[in-house]
């Protein structure tokens, strides 16, 4: 068996449109891979213990569906400009 490295340069458009293809439990996988890869090795002993736990109160909460969209927190929010 022959193994070979091949790197590709693919631009961030087409990057993204492939994302955009990809069905919700793709996306998620994909999510949950770029999340480790962006926060898992880098998590150091200075972070604060109370925003972890409100992060991943907030990850729960998006993952069952027990969240506003922008546009449904502008609609049901009160007109503070008048």
């Amino acid at each position: 068996m022959n193994s070979e490295t091949v790197n590709l340069s693919i631009p961030f458009d087409f990057l993204l449109q492939a994302v955009a293809r990809l069905d919700s439990a793709e996306k998620e996988r994909l999510w949950e891979f770029l999340d480790e890869d962006l926060h898992g090795d880098d998590e150091d002993a200075t972070s604060d213990p109370q925003e972890e736990a409100e992060v991943a109160q907030a990850y729960q909460e998006y993952k069952n569906g027990d969240y506003l969209t922008l546009n449904e927190y502008v609609a049901q929010r009160p007109d503070r400009l008048s």
